[in-house]
């Protein structure tokens, strides 16, 4: 009798953007794919240039009413405990529109899974990785890292404290738009969007001008630089 292993057909359950974890995913932006058999292995976060297949594995988006399809530059294999999810980068050449994502894993292949690609839709990334809860926001005090937080000390050796009014904040997301300079470079791009569109952050109801907004040296992923006016309402 033969022997030999069958590789399980990967399943989409989900693509969605890496920031709020809803449908739609932009251009250049980062996203994730959930679903069970899309990997065999972890990979943990890949440094750019980023390939578009690893261990077997890629995702491609190929247009709903036909043509060739791109695959995605990958940020991670996630498998663990029977849990597998991916992590791309849509390449902002993939223009807005429905798609049919597959995922192939060695030679088994996934049923296409419908998801449509905008221009622009800002995910701020969350201290839990969920999409909600409390976004991941640097204090901008000097040139170390501070995490805003709502005490002051330290974790992980990072310091933390809540922020104040008149203080710089940096928000940190992915979908702002697409980039021209590409979006698998090593040392990656800085475009700022708020030359080209309004773009404004809101904080207590209050609507405040940003700074910059864009790339933030690597690809995908954004950030948002504004300043807290000083009678800014103080509070979560």
């Amino acid at each position: 009798t033969g022997g030999g292993t069958t590789t399980p057909t990967p399943t989409i359950t989900a693509v969605q953007d890496a920031g709020s974890y809803t449908n739609n995913v932009a251009e250049g932006s980062i996203f994730v794919v959930k679903g069970t058999a899309l990997c065999s292995t972890s990979t943990g976060i890949l440094p750019p240039p980023r390939p578009t297949s690893s261990n077997g594995v890629k995702i491609t988006f190929t247009p709903a009413a036909g043509g060739a399809g791109t695959d995605a530059y990958i940020v991670y294999l996630y498998s663990q405990g029977g849990v597998t999810q991916l992590s791309g980068i849509l390449p902002s050449t993939v223009t807005t529109g429905s798609y049919n994502v597959t995922v192939t894993n060695g030679t088994a292949v996934s049923d296409p899974f419908s998801t449509q690609v905008v221009a622009s839709k800002v995910g701020l990334i969350t201290q839990d990785s969920t999409g909600g809860g409390l976004a991941i926001v640097q204090n901008y005090i000097g040139p170390g890292v501070d995490v805003n937080r709502l005490t002051t000390g330290s974790v992980n050796g990072v310091t933390i404290s809540p922020a104040h009014p008149g203080q710089t904040l940096i928000a940190w997301g992915t979908g702002l738009g697409a980039q021209t300079a590409g979006d698998n470079s090593s040392d990656g791009a800085h475009h700022d969007f708020s030359t080209s569109m309004t773009i404004q952050a809101i904080v207590g109801g209050v609507s405040i001008p940003v700074a910059y907004a864009g790339r933030n040296g690597y690809p995908g992923e954004d950030q948002i630089n504004f300043t807290l006016p000083g009678n800014v309402q103080t509070g979560c």
